[in-house]
């Protein structure tokens, strides 16, 4: 008696159909049956092909996608060849989705921008920022529309974006404190007579378009300290002429206001005696003493013009 061993004689591929997106691979198994009905995995041991290689290409059973189409699998070994197997390629899909920049800080008042970036399957990547949907966990800290988040209020919110069932990473977005963008001091143009002050109000506007009183927190500054000193927002003629103001806080400049110190200006008028009595037919001579808005005084006898009630 001889006993011949088994021999092969049918291949079966699984899976038998299948559909995938451009860029993916398929693995494939075949199983080997003998003439003793005997089964046997002979993945690695057969003659792979791909019927279009354009559309799918296959090495030790793991088939490689590589443009939309469909292409028939097959193996062979010891002459024995299997059924047809068809792959159809689609196009490629989303595979994931990256959001950037993933921790950001901005003031209250103010935006930041999203970038969303897909990842697909055959390797590609596309900017699909106005396709995915964004969303914010705490819309009373951040809202997103867009990928253009906007500041509600401080705190801290986590950005997301979802398109085709596929979740983003997500990013880290925290709100601080409004910020000083800009500072407004007024008056713009003022002119006062030597010795008198001039009083300076600094309003601050913040990223969130609110406003403040800032005049005691800023710097102030005189661009001629001889005509004009300033401490507090308050200015101090000291001479005639010409000088501008300005305030500085947290590196932000003010407008500029021009302040113009003129010759003194008579302020009040003494004359003396007060009180005097003389009997009729003589004469009382009176001093008219002139006080200046520089607090200095002057005989103004000989310029004032003089009266009396009762001529």
């Amino acid at each position: 008696l001889t006993v011949i061993e088994e021999e092969l004689v049918s291949i079966q591929l699984t899976p038998l159909s299948i559909t995938i997106p451009q860029g993916n691979n398929q693995t494939y198994i075949a199983t080997g049956t003998y003439t003793d009905n005997s089964t046997s995995d002979i993945t690695n041991n057969v003659n792979w092909i791909s019927s279009v290689i354009s559309v799918a290409t296959i090495v030790n059973g793991t088939a490689h996608s590589n443009s939309m189409g469909t292409s028939d699998i097959s193996a062979n070994l010891s002459g024995i060849k299997s059924s047809l197997a068809p792959l159809t390629v689609t196009a490629a899909k989303l595979k994931s989705i990256q959001i950037t920049p993933a921790i950001a800080s901005i003031p209250h008042g103010t935006a930041q921008t999203y970038v969303a970036i897909g990842n697909y399957t055959d390797g590609s990547t596309v900017d699909i920022t106005n396709d995915v949907n964004w969303s914010s966990n705490d819309t009373d800290v951040v809202t997103i529309v867009g990928g253009f988040s906007q500041s509600n209020s401080s705190g801290e919110s986590y950005i997301r974006a979802n398109w085709s069932g596929v979740d983003s990473n997500e990013a880290i977005l925290e709100v601080t404190s409004a910020e000083l963008t800009s500072i407004q001091i007024t008056p713009a143009t003022a002119s006062i007579p030597k010795g008198n002050n001039q009083a300076y109000i600094a309003t601050g506007t913040y990223t969130d378009n609110s406003t403040a009183d800032i005049t005691n927190d800023v710097n102030w500054s005189s661009t001629n300290t001889a005509i004009v000193t300033i401490v507090n927002g308050v200015a101090q003629s000291q001479t005639s002429g010409t000088s501008t103001i300005s305030a500085n806080l947290s590196s932000i400049d003010s407008n500029i206001a021009t302040l113009t110190v003129t010759a003194v200006e008579l302020t009040s008028i003494q004359i003396t005696p007060a009180t005097a009595s003389l009997p009729a037919g003589n004469n009382q001579n009176y001093i008219a003493t002139g006080t200046y808005s520089d607090s200095s005084t002057a005989n103004i006898t000989n310029e004032v013009n003089w009266s009396s009630t009762n001529t």
